[in-house]
């Protein structure tokens, strides 16, 4: 630090305003902020002298809500540094009640500039990291997430801020983390729904260091990681973080095969900062190829199970999804979903003979479900089995009268069966509601006048 406090004040308020302005996807916002808390936990500055250059920052900037935020990040890292990093049970009663109260000091700092300061990401990143310090229920720090997520949708940090509250070590859970990593991906405006659940779990994987292999330990789910890696590398092409990134958990999760696709890359795109000492290069390039038990392995949650299914089956990966499908199965053999993912991960493969199968088998259990209908309807169509087709798109018409897709499959099978009058009553039902396809039926259908 130079003392130039207007000129560093004046880069973070620049850099604040984007999330994502990197490389990789990642912001130099970020990128600040942890410098200045690496000065503070590794540089020269002792604590006073800290202090003063924050006072002194005030000084020169005055109302500056920058110089706020960065003595509430400095009290954090002082309180941490009576701590240390270790176990609760390691830490001495003295050092505990220190790192309390500084954690308090922390915590007021932060309150007393809500109103002003909640306009930056780091604000909610800082509250959520010392509500976890201070044992704050899980809820109320749901509720500050929320709050921060829905300003700063891309601001990274504070999902790992998230993600560290719901750390086994710290009373959450892995089924709690992957419940998070799988709704964000879900519903965030971070972006492609497969690539936040790559970033997300690398972020969570980071927090939880070498020891912890989220393939197996945790909940990760490496087809899905795969496919988020691989769009990360189309979006940031320039990016030998991510690179390294793809292929470090390429290498975690045994999947050699897109290891070494990945391994001549890294010859002149070396990024250390991905790996460690535990997990380097030369340790996975002598990594024997994986079993792949700890991609397919079921869950004995049925939710989770259904959810591994179909990300297996969203990514085409028909294979994983028979095999996580059949295990479904094996586990509760009356329920028709195991019979209904397995008929349409081979519907996606066009097996159409097994697919119809075990959709008869799906039915059999659940005979008024529309779904599997139409399944069954889009598989028989497959096959341009017609007859079948126009029986099975009608029971799911009857079932689910606006079931639109239906209504436009079925126009596709009325037309092939050559009732075209049939087809484009269908057709003006779906268009009517919506459906492209079903209006370029209606177009071509129509009479010329």
């Amino acid at each position: 630090m130079t003392g130039d406090f207007s000129a560093l004040d004046s880069k973070m308020t620049q850099y604040a305003a984007s999330a994502d302005d990197l490389e990789d996807g990642s912001s130099r916002y970020s990128g600040l902020v942890t410098g200045l808390s690496d000065l503070f936990e590794y540089g020269a500055l002792d604590t006073d002298q800290a202090f003063g250059r924050t006072a002194s920052w005030r000084l020169a900037v005055k109302g500056s809500v920058n110089a706020d935020l960065v003595e509430a990040l400095l009290l954090s890292e002082w309180a941490w540094a009576a701590r240390g990093h270790g176990f609760a049970n390691a830490v001495s009663a003295q050092a505990m009640s220190t790192f309390t109260q500084r954690i308090e000091m922390t915590a007021a700092a932060l309150l007393e500039n809500a109103t002003q300061a909640s306009s930056n990401p780091l604000w909610y990143q800082l509250s959520l990291d010392t509500g976890l310090d201070q044992s704050i229920a899980i809820e109320k720090l749901q509720r500050v997430f929320d709050q921060g997520a829905a300003r700063f949708p891309k601001y990274l940090p504070l999902y790992g801020s998230m993600l560290r509250a719901l750390m086994p070590r710290w009373g959450g859970s892995y089924e709690t983390v992957d419940h998070f990593i799988d709704a964000t991906a879900r519903l965030s405006k971070m972006g492609p729904r497969d690539e936040v659940y790559a970033r997300l779990y690398w972020r969570y994987a980071v927090l939880e260091g070498d020891d912890v292999n989220i393939f197996e330990s945790a909940q990760a789910y490496w087809p899905t990681m795969k496919a988020g890696f691989k769009e990360m590398m189309r979006h940031y092409p320039q990016s030998d973080l991510i690179v390294n990134g793809f292929a470090r958990f390429a290498c975690v999760s045994g999947d050699r095969r897109e290891y070494d696709s990945v391994r001549p890359l890294l010859e002149k795109r070396l990024s250390t900062t991905a790996w460690s000492q535990k997990i380097s290069v030369s340790v996975c390039d002598k990594k024997p190829a994986g079993t792949g038990q700890a991609i397919a392995k079921p869950s004995s949650d049925p939710a989770r199970a259904i959810a591994d299914i179909e990300r297996a089956m969203r990514n085409q990966d028909w294979a994983t999804a028979k095999d996580l499908a059949q295990k479904f199965i094996d586990a509760a053999p009356k329920s028709p979903l195991g019979y209904t993912m397995i008929g349409s991960a081979e519907l996606g493969q066009r097996a159409y003979g097994s697919a119809k199968v075990h959709l008869e088998r799906a039915l059999a259990l659940s005979p008024n479900d529309s779904s599997i209908w139409y399944y069954l309807g889009s598989t028989d169509l497959g096959a341009h089995d017609y007859q079948g087709a126009d029986k099975a798109f009608t029971r799911v018409i009857e079932l689910t009268p606006n079931a639109w897709q239906a209504w436009s499959d079925r126009a596709t099978v009325r037309d092939a069966l050559g009732d075209r009058a049939a087809a484009l009553k269908d057709a003006q039902m779906a268009c009517s509601n919506g459906l492209a396809f079903a209006c370029r039926i209606v177009e071509e259908f129509t009479p010329a006048h």
